[in-house]
This record gives structure tokens, sequence and C-alpha cells, in this order.
């Protein structure tokens, strides 16, 4: 049987939410956290009222990835209206998840480097960033306090920045080892910018699995040169490789929490 939340598109279950809770201004802890990913169907400035001050409350808005670039940087703008940047913990960013995204690249770069290490593996798992944002967050990753130089990442190291590889520049990128190249997943293979992606070497593309040949996007292909794809394909990449770079927003989604009969009238 199916759901409200499996049933109704996200913009009607924001709107039930709406009808039951009141304006988001009037929305409690209790009410942002019980509605998790239907804040997706929330415009910006509706988010700008949410009370962002829960801890509960951020981490269950940010279970999820299901936000526009300009939901995002509404999300993160009112959770770090009361605060700053610099004094952002590890716990911190991690109960953020997916807003990690929306602070600006300015906001990034103050950012604690010991905190970003102790999140890095939230930071490293998200899709959402853009290249300036992935870039921040990779120099925060290379600082001393933190995983230091490019160079000196171990096969751990480069599996816990996650995506942030895409991060680095398309020097460090040429100058990555095997092993370094073998440790980063296809999904975060798939997320490195193409500018920075056709840094790798004829040599570096050969050192790639199958199935992180076949992960490659198609801007990320169309960047390289003959002899690159020519490397590629000894990888192991299909022919006429056509990798989507942007993941479709389903109409609707699951529930982080059962949704009903959880619209009920806030005390």
């Amino acid at each position: 049987t199916l759901s409200l939340h499996d049933a109704l598109p996200i913009s009607s279950l924001a709107t039930l939410a709406k009808n039951s809770w009141g304006s988001t201004s009037s929305w409690g802890a209790a009410n942002i956290t019980s509605a998790g990913s239907i804040v997706a169907g929330l415009t910006a400035s509706e988010i700008a009222g949410l009370d962002l001050t829960n801890a509960d409350a951020v981490a269950s808005v940010g279970f999820n990835e299901l936000y526009s670039s300009e939901q995002l940087t509404a999300l993160f703008t009112n959770y770090i209206a009361s605060g700053s940047t610099s004094s952002l913990t590890a716990d911190n960013i991690v109960a953020l998840g997916s807003l990690a995204c929306g602070a600006t690249d300015s906001q990034i770069s103050t950012m604690s480097a010991a905190a970003y290490y102790g999140a890095a593996q939230k930071v490293g798992s998200l899709s959402s960033c853009s290249d300036a944002q992935l870039a921040a967050y990779a120099t925060l990753a290379k600082n001393a306090n933190a995983f230091g130089a490019v160079s000196t990442w171990t096969a751990a190291d480069v599996a816990t920045a996650g995506s942030v590889i895409g991060g680095v520049s398309s020097a460090e990128m040429g100058a990555l080892t095997e092993t370094q190249i073998t440790s980063i997943s296809t999904g975060s293979l798939a997320q490195i910018p193409p500018s920075v992606f056709a840094g790798m070497t004829v040599t570096q593309l050969g050192y790639l699995s199958s199935s992180q040949a076949n992960a490659v996007t198609s801007s990320q292909n169309s960047a390289l040169s003959a002899d690159q794809q020519a490397a590629l394909s000894g990888s192991g990449a299909e022919t006429n490789n056509n990798n989507a770079t942007t993941t479709t927003m389903e109409t609707t989604v699951e529930a982080v929490v059962p949704i009903w009969p959880a619209f009920q009238p806030s005390p």
C-alpha cells in the first residue's frame, strides 16, 4: 500500500505540510525533522523562514540531495545566519549533509581544515557541489591539518576524499599514481570536471578499471584527445559510452519518516 509520501509529488507534500503546520516560519523543530526531504518542495523564500537551529532538524533536512543550487544556498545561508563558517566543527559539517554544498567557495575557504578533515567522508559522499565548491573543499583537503599535499594521499585518503578529488588541479590530476587512481570510486570519478579529467595522461587512463572507464561521462570523454580516448577504450570503456552527467530529480521521494499522520497541527 502506497503512503502519501510515495504517491504524491514533493511539491504537493510541501503544500500539505504548509496547510497543516502553517507558514514555514511557524514550523517547530519536530515539524522540520518530520518534513525532512519534503523541504525540497519549498521555495527559497519559504526555506529562509525555517528555524534551522536544531541539530536533528538540520540533519533530517540535509539527509537527501533533492535540492536545487538555489535551495541549497538558501538552506546554508539560513543555517549559518547565527554563526560563522570558521566556527563549524566536524560534527556540524557532518550534520549539514547536502547543505554543505550550499556554502559559497569563499565561505568554504574560511572553514577549519581540521573540521573538514573530520567530516571528509561525508563531504566526499555528496554529489550536489559545484566545481568551484569542490575546488574549495580540495584546498581544505590539501591543508597540512587535513590530508596534506595530493602527492602524499594514500588509497584510503583518496577513498575518503571521495568527490572532492574533482577539486584538485589538472596538473595534480596528471600526477596521480596508479594506486591513487584505482582508489577513486566510479561515482566520484564521474564528478571530476572535464577540464580536470583531461589532465590524466594516456598511461594514467590505462590504470582505470573497466567499471571506472565506463563511469566516464560523455563530457569528460569529449575533453580527451584521440590518444586519451583510445587509452580509455583500452581500459574497457564501451563504444559510444553516454553515461549521464546529470541526475533527474524524482517527482516523488522516499519518506525520511512516515508523513501521515505526521501532518498534525502544531501544538
